[in-house]
This record gives C-alpha cells, sequence and structure tokens, in this order.
C-alpha cells in the first residue's frame, strides 16, 4: 500500500518565492545566464531530494521515499506513530505531518491521507509485534 505526500501549497510559494528573490540578487552579480544555470542547478537538486515523496507499506516494513533518499525501517522497530505539526527538516512537503518514533529514532512524514496511514501503520507494526 502507498501513501504519496500531501503537498502544502504555501510551501510551493514560499520554495518560489525563494527562487525568485534568489535569482534577482545574483543578476547583478553574474548576469542573467549564469545566474538561471546556477538557480537551475539549484531545482534539479531540490527535485533529486523531494520527488517523488512517498511512503509505502511493504509486508515486513515501511518504506520512506524522498527522491534518492530512501529509510526501510522494519515494523518491529516502530514504537509509536501520532499527529504531529513538527516543522524540522524531513521527507514530508507539508506540514500536517505524522511522527514516526522507532527504538534509534524519530521520523517525519506527510501522507495525504494521516489518520488512514496512521491506522494502517499500527495495524502491521502489531502484528509484527
Amino acid at each position: 500500500m502507498s501513501y504519496r505526500s500531501r503537498v502544502d501549497l504555501w510551501l510551493v510559494l514560499v520554495l518560489a518565492g525563494a527562487f525568485i528573490l534568489s535569482l534577482l540578487s545574483l543578476v547583478p552579480t553574474l548576469g542573467f545566464a549564469l545566474a538561471v544555470l546556477l538557480e537551475l542547478l539549484v531545482v534539479m537538486v531540490m527535485a533529486l531530494l523531494l520527488w517523488p515523496c512517498e511512503y509505502r507499506l511493504e509486508p515486513d516494513r515501511l518504506s520512506i521515499r524522498s527522491g534518492l533518499l530512501n529509510w526501510r525501517l522494519r515494523y518491529e522497530e516502530i514504537v509509536s506513530a501520532q499527529l504531529s505539526y513538527d516543522p524540522t527538516a524531513a521527507p514530508a512537503l507539508s506540514l500536517r505531518r505524522v511522527k514516526i518514533r522507532t527504538t534509534g529514532r524519530t521520523f517525519l512524514v506527510s501522507p495525504m491521507d494521516r489518520e488512514g496511514f496512521i491506522n494502517a501503520l499500527m495495524e502491521r507494526v502489531d502484528q509484527a509485534g
């Protein structure tokens, strides 16, 4: 079962605004062409780290994917999952998040259906434990 990340429009607008302001500030010093190339490089790196952003409940583990980054959490390692608005950097494109605590670490994800995701995840955790 796969859950896509929720995307906050305001977050997209903030990133677009930062891109435009950065571009405008670089043009006078680097020139238009070089500034655009630099900004495109930044956008490509961000895309490689953020897209696709999804969370997959596999038979024996939760897979968290954010672009080239991928974490695999065995259900036995998961201690809890709860609703959160924690703004800490995470493989999540929204602040409407789920905080997943494992025996060694905490992960923040932002599935579109947070409650459905938590219920499905914890059902698998209970079956594994």
